[in-house]
């Protein structure tokens, strides 16, 4: 599905780097293309130029990857998950965001000089944003469990992941927020989602003991 809408995106590549929010705007983007000066006037420099269609995927990409996240946000702001079906789609949903994420970086690279400056730590904030909207909805759904979720088919696999990967991003949370260069009252509204983080983990560990471990094959 994210791959059908990268190929739509890439028909249309206008730089909208307002969209949502989330991408700096007007003169904070730069120009796309790669320029020198020569005889008083820039000459776009073609030698070094990537390929057109690497940019156009990122950008599309980009994009969706701002649909995705304020979408997300949207569902963070409605209310409580009161199931663990819907909690398990609202995680498919993250971990399609996170994948694509790591893809946009996987790429970045390759198109660094055509994007506008500061794209990576908008990549970086992104993320940022996207952890906090599903750490919010997480703790919600955690701190009142539905009285079936530890016997639920599959808990224990899901439970599981989610206390590793929430104690390991809680490891390295400063990290990204010094990467991701926001301002100091931003890094402290992030301290919210950094204490529901640490609490998530907490009660993901008492979950885990009352439930049924996954079975394994002799």
């Amino acid at each position: 599905m994210i791959i059908a809408r990268i190929e739509q995106t890439e028909r249309s590549v206008e730089a909208r780097w307002w969209h949502s929010g989330l991408f700096p705007t007007g003169r904070q983007c730069g120009s796309f293309g790669s320029t020198r000066e020569g005889n008083g006037s820039a000459v776009t420099d073609t030698s070094t130029a990537p390929n057109r269609k690497d940019v156009q995927i990122v950008i599309g990409m980009a994009r969706t990857l701002a649909d995705d996240i304020a979408d997300l946000q949207r569902q963070s702001s409605r209310g409580v998950i009161k199931t663990f079906l819907h909690y398990k789609k609202v995680r498919e949903n993250y971990l399609g965001i996170q994948s694509l994420i790591f893809t946009v970086e996987d790429r970045y690279p390759r198109v660094e000089q055509s994007l506008p400056t500061g794209f990576n730590q908008w990549v970086i904030r992104a993320k940022l944003k996207a952890l906090s909207a599903f750490t919010h909805m997480s703790h919600m759904f955690f701190s009142n469990p539905p009285l079936t979720l530890t016997h639920s088919l599959g808990a224990w696999d899901i439970l599981s992941d989610e206390m590793t990967a929430f104690g390991a991003v809680n490891g390295y949370f400063d990290m990204m927020i010094f990467e991701a260069g926001i301002d100091d009252k931003t890094a402290d509204a992030l301290e919210a989602t950094r204490i529901e983080i640490e609490e998530i983990v907490t009660m993901l560990e008492n979950l885990l003991k009352s439930s049924p471990k996954r079975l394994e094959e002799f």
